[in-house]
């Protein structure tokens, strides 16, 4: 058989040992650096900081949290800060005030209503007048002479404010209504 020298066997032993150590140390930061995101999410998401949920969020044992005094010190400051004010939620609308924000839309849907009307109005007294003196221009320009149409386009447009009758204009020969 074959043996080694004693010198030899302790080397090894000594860098088992050393590989052990370093893969300890390596196994220890990963952890730590596991809990210490954990933290800074739970901090970030404003949720309850607990050595429980900092553990199973971590994937690390509660024992070891508490062997860590600078992460002790840091979940117990958390715990004891004042969380940020949030806005409060908001409130859900009562069936009295749909019925009046329903009520202030019908409201102003009629009052749309009634001006689109208006709008509509004008512009079709704004149109007739329109197209009454481009025809008086034209029976003008053939006769050469007043017509009838002509003297209704000096009116507003409107047919309503139109007199009852041409004579007022002077058109129908004499007034029968006029007296004698």
């Amino acid at each position: 058989m074959h043996s080694k020298p004693c010198s030899a066997r302790r080397s090894t032993v000594t860098d088992r040992i050393e590989r052990l150590r370093q893969a300890a140390q390596a196994r220890h930061a990963a952890t730590r650096a596991r809990a210490e995101a954990a933290l800074e999410i739970l901090a970030r998401r404003h949720e309850p900081i607990t050595f429980r949920r900092l553990a199973e969020t971590a994937g690390v044992s509660r024992s070891w949290l508490y062997r860590q005094p600078d992460l002790r010190t840091a979940i117990e400051h958390l715990r004891s800060a004042k969380p940020p004010e949030q806005p409060p939620p908001p409130q859900q609308a009562t069936l009295e005030s749909l019925r009046q924000q329903r009520h202030a839309y019908r409201e102003e849907i009629a009052r749309l209503k009634n001006e689109n009307q208006i709008l509509r109005d004008q512009l079709a007294r704004k149109l007739g007048a329109e197209r009454a003196a481009s025809v008086t221009r034209r029976n003008d320009d053939s006769k050469g002479q007043m017509s009838p149409t002509r003297n209704l386009a000096l009116t507003s447009g409107d047919p309503r404010s139109a007199p009852e009758n041409l004579y007022s204009y002077g058109l129908g020969g004499e007034d029968p209504s006029a007296p004698a």
